[in-house]
């Protein structure tokens, strides 16, 4: 309902762009504006659900990740829009622009040749699988400081081997 409303204003005040979109965003939450959109909630929730049968969550931390890198990286949205479109449905088309963007945070801009590695990398979420089959549901060793000074320092890292071509 809150969403709804929100996006209700952003389209029919005066008041537009970052203040509603964002602020009203960021303050009272909306799954229009997340990064994903509702496939990320519909995925939290299925790893909420799975979270006690190990072999369940498994399948769901597998199956999401794979899903999503191939409705991204073979450009499905683009293309079934595309094809409606040339099939003389254009309005259909541009109709059905409106839930893509708002519910998979996803703005259709035509058929792109995407790189897994830069542009999809959804698929990367499976590399956590491990760690999450290796929480035994205990709180473990206090490392909180250690990763205040370890999340910094590895981006740092990242950056510079990101960048070693300027530095050579």
């Amino acid at each position: 309902m809150i969403s709804a409303i929100m996006l209700f204003l952003s389209f029919q005040t005066k008041i537009r762009g970052d203040f509603v979109e964002y602020i009203l965003a960021a303050l009272l939450g909306s799954m229009h504006f997340l990064d994903g959109g509702i496939l990320y909630v519909i995925f939290g929730l299925g790893l909420y659900i799975t979270r006690k049968n190990k072999i369940n969550l498994s399948i769901t931390m597998f199956v999401f990740p794979i899903l999503y890198t191939l409705l991204f990286y073979l450009n499905i949205i683009p293309r079934i829009l595309g094809k409606l479109g040339r099939m003389g449905f254009r309005d259909l088309s541009e109709l059905l622009e409106i839930p893509f963007i708002f519910l998979l945070n996803y703005v259709p801009g035509g058929i792109k040749d995407n790189s897994l590695m830069y542009d999809t990398y959804y698929w990367c979420m499976i590399f956590a699988l491990p760690f999450m089959m290796l929480y035994n549901g205990k709180k473990g060793k206090g490392y909180k400081y250690f990763f205040y000074l370890f999340y910094p320092l590895h981006i740092i890292a990242l950056f510079l081997i990101s960048n070693l071509n300027a530095f050579i």
